[in-house]
């Protein structure tokens, strides 16, 4: 995942069809704070908006409450927090 990361930095954000990016991407579906770590640390950008007006770190708080208690989330959503992550654009 590193590797992937310092090879395609550049394109880091590129977006999909709704205007995610790979972390947006990696927040709806992945639980693994490796994977957002080294999305972060490999210059994935916090606080980019897709088509529906979601952020990674929306994506997380919603899906902590569908999941609640899951530790997994609960320390992405830390991290993400942590590095200065916003929960809406116009905040």
């Amino acid at each position: 995942m590193r590797y992937l990361t310092k090879a395609c930095k550049k394109n880091m954000d590129q977006i999909d069809s709704n205007g995610s990016t790979v972390l947006q991407l990696a927040c709806e579906s992945l639980s693994d704070i490796i994977i957002i770590e080294t999305l972060v640390s490999g210059g994935a950008q916090l606080n980019c908006v897709n088509n529906d007006n979601q952020m990674p770190l929306k994506t997380i708080k919603e899906r902590l409450v569908k999941d609640p208690g899951n530790e997994d989330l609960e320390e992405i959503e830390w991290f993400l927090e942590s590095k200065g992550a916003k929960v809406d654009w116009r905040a």
